[in-house]
């Protein structure tokens, strides 16, 4: 698996291509780990280019809104059908943020705490 990473205005964004499966999901978690060091972490993760994900890849995104400081501190872009039906059925849904392009991702992630979208 390909994997990109950019640091955008203070946001981490991560654009795995291919399959996030067991074999690939460690190399995306080992990237993200990096980003979630710091104090407060902002995190993208790009999945335009993904064809599907498997329990390990989502064991990573599971990892990644469990270290984020704030819920909207983490958002997926542009995941496919199949993946959002994974989400669905797998409940994922509810716990992650997606927006349909990377510039609206930025918008969420990069709002001072006080102003964030999901901080009910």
């Amino acid at each position: 698996m390909v994997i990109g990473q950019n640091k955008i205005q203070g946001a981490w964004v991560f654009s795995p291509k291919g399959n996030l499966n067991r074999v690939s999901a460690g190399e995306l978690e080992n990237h993200v780990r990096e980003a979630l060091e710091e104090q407060d972490p902002r995190v993208v993760i790009d999945m335009s280019e993904m064809d599907s994900i498997s329990s390990a890849g989502l064991r990573v995104l599971f990892m990644v809104t469990k270290k984020v400081k704030q819920p909207f501190h983490f958002v997926i872009v542009q995941p496919n059908e199949l993946v959002l039906e994974i989400f669905e059925v797998t409940g994922f849904e509810s716990l992650l943020n997606v927006e349909q392009t990377i510039g609206a991702a930025l918008d969420t992630v990069l709002k001072p705490t006080s102003e964030g979208g999901n901080d009910q």
